[in-house]
């Protein structure tokens, strides 16, 4: 299983896919409070690789941040809290955990531990379209500094001599209850 890395409050979080759907790009994520998209996710880390246009040759890219949080997002006790991975490959590794405060900065500080979730596709038409990751139980009060990350296997992209391996990005997001 892909480790969090919580070095100077650097977060790298995994999830993955070997299902169909792989496409190549670096994944959305949006967040849904009782169905309603919000604004207020940070993207802090990624690392992908794709097929050059040069035959033989492939191009990636790979960033690291830190875990910094915006202004808190408000939700209703009892809130489904989602987060929508835009990617119709199906993850087959996720990891979220919560920090237990920011310093005066916005960046995580703490030892994050794990949020418990539960993975549903989203489906339109009979097809998937994307992957939901749901919080639970849903968080009833307080401030929830969440670090979500997704990991896909490259099963068909750049799989090839090196091995640039799999594919990732993570997430941070602020939300709070009353």
């Amino acid at each position: 299983m892909r480790r969090i890395l919580a070095g100077a409050a650097a977060l790298l979080l995994a999830i993955g896919s070997v299902a169909y759907g792989h496409d190549h790009r670096e994944p959305r994520a949006t967040l849904r409070i009782d169905g309603q998209v919000r604004e207020g996710w940070a993207y802090h880390a990624d690392g992908w690789a794709r097929k050059s246009r040069d035959p033989g040759f492939c191009e990636a890219t790979f960033a690291t941040g830190f875990a910094k949080f915006r202004k808190a997002l408000r939700h209703d006790p009892g809130d489904e809290i989602v987060v929508r991975f835009h990617k119709k490959a199906m993850p087959y590794e996720i990891e979220a955990h919560r920090w237990p405060r920011v310093d005066d900065n916005g960046f995580a500080a703490g030892t994050p531990t794990p949020v418990p979730w539960a993975l549903r596709p989203y489906v339109v038409g009979g097809s998937v379209r994307a992957w939901e990751l749901v919080i639970l139980p849903p968080v009833v009060d307080g401030h929830l500094y969440l670090g979500v990350g997704a990991w896909w296997a490259d099963e068909d992209g750049c799989s090839q001599t090196p091995d640039l391996g799999s594919q990732y990005a993570a997430w941070t997001f602020h939300v709070v209850g009353d």
